[in-house]
């Protein structure tokens, strides 16, 4: 079974959007009850987030400044927590020399100098 293959099965085929983050500097609204676990999982009140399409959204407007992550529309920026990355590696897959990735956001990305790849120790 193919990379795209299972991408299928996942609902994770074609292009991720991404609206403009980097465009948008509005004013702080404040820090929302927001945490994404280093486990990948997205908390908000203390509650999950089993909706997969509502994490993709809510991945589509992250946005990080300095050591910060930001919820960010062009009219809003709620600061979030982050426990370790807010994005894991879901599914991988060797092209030749390249390996491509798909992050539990839903992109899918080839390592490199635009993406690399950065690891971190799950509870040992």
């Amino acid at each position: 079974m193919s990379l795209s293959d299972i991408e299928k099965q996942l609902g994770l085929e074609g292009p991720v959007g991404h609206p403009p983050v980097e465009k948008w500097s509005p004013p702080l609204s404040g820090d929302m009850d927001m945490v994404i676990r280093k486990d990948g999982t997205w908390v908000h009140e203390g509650d999950p987030i089993k909706r997969e399409k509502l994490v993709r959204l809510f991945a589509s407007i992250l946005k990080k400044e300095g050591g910060d992550y930001f919820l960010v529309t062009p009219v809003e920026k709620w600061r979030i927590q982050v426990e370790d990355r807010p994005l894991l590696v879901q599914l991988i897959d060797k092209r030749g020399d390249q390996l491509q990735l798909v992050t539990n956001g839903g992109d899918s990305l080839i390592v490199g100098d635009d993406h690399p790849l950065k690891a971190s120790e799950l509870d040992g």
